[in-house]
């Protein structure tokens, strides 16, 4: 196949070169080419300008004095890549945060992950590079803008499953103290005391909920009570362990522990259907916007394959 990027008369010989998913190998020649873009999509558009890559892309050559094309590019093809880096920022940081090296395996198409350690109204750009020997190539860029009102708990279970409770029925919060030691000590040489203060600083609150779980949910209100039985135990089991949990909602986002839990039956000895109203308190323990402390707690990202 022979095309260019002029063709006759400023009009190119092909549009798009369309090719199917088990292409493994393109060969051109007697032209002079300035990109070669593959996209494994049926939304191709008939247009020569040129686009950057994406997550569609199966190769881009931009031949920039050198021969080197793929669909994760600026890693020396003669060194295998090694691991694919999923990174994160907020918008207006400098400083990526690393989120998980996934070991990189040709026969893998896709790579799914699910970010739960998110702040609320917060835009993010997210990165996927290549990376071999600690030297990332380039990769793909994209934004994303959170937005929640429910309030979620995030941690382990006790077989070390990723658990993320959402908390929205009935859900109420009492007020959120700022603890600090702070000490007004009266004087004699002075007409005001004087403020003696320590290093400390953290939240501590109260929260009641009712628990309904996503089975109940999902079936327009109708409770299961052996769905709740078993939903409910998992939870509570879940806010015993004494593990650290990410707490989060539309405005507060900590890393706590939560302790005084308490449950009570929604409706009397004669109405019950399995539903209960849980109450705890919750203590700020660490920095919850630290990726390290994250992983220090075992708040790490789980990733899918196919």
């Amino acid at each position: 196949m022979f095309f260019n990027r002029n063709g006759f008369a400023s009009s190119p010989f092909l549009w798009n070169c369309h090719t199917s998913s088990k292409v493994d190998s393109l060969l051109i020649s007697n032209g002079i080419y300035d990109e070669v873009k593959i996209d494994e999509t049926l939304d191709s558009l008939n247009s020569i300008q040129k686009e950057e890559w994406s997550i569609d892309t199966a190769l881009l050559a931009t031949y920039q004095n050198n021969l080197e094309a793929g669909n994760v590019f600026g890693v020396n093809p003669n060194i295998p890549i090694q691991y694919l880096r999923f990174k994160r920022r907020k918008i207006g940081e400098l400083t990526w945060q690393i989120m998980i090296d996934v070991p990189f395996d040709k026969d893998i198409e896709n790579y799914n992950i699910v970010d739960y350690y998110i702040e609320n109204a917060v835009d993010y750009e997210y990165s996927v590079v290549p990376v071999t020997q600690s030297i990332e190539g380039n990769g793909v860029v994209e934004q994303i803008e959170t937005n929640y009102l429910s309030l979620f708990l995030t941690g382990r279970d006790d077989d070390g499953n990723l658990k993320n409770y959402p908390l929205r029925f009935d859900l109420k919060t009492s007020d959120i103290t700022l603890n600090e030691d702070k000490t007004f000590q009266k004087t004699l040489s002075s007409q005001y005391p004087a403020i003696l203060c320590g290093e400390s600083k953290y939240y501590s609150g109260n929260v009641s909920v009712s628990l309904i779980s996503p089975t109940t949910e999902e079936n327009f209100g109708q409770v299961y009570i052996k769905a709740e039985k078993v939903y409910r135990e998992a939870f509570e089991e879940f806010i015993h362990s004494g593990r650290p949990i990410l707490i989060r909602n539309h405005s507060m986002y900590i890393l706590g522990s939560i302790s005084e839990p308490k449950k009570n039956p929604l409706f009397d000895e004669e109405t019950a259907q399995g539903l209960y109203s849980h109450s705890f308190t919750f203590t700020e323990t660490n920095n919850a916007k630290d990726m390290d402390i994250l992983k220090q707690n075992n708040l790490t990202y789980d990733i899918k394959t196919s």
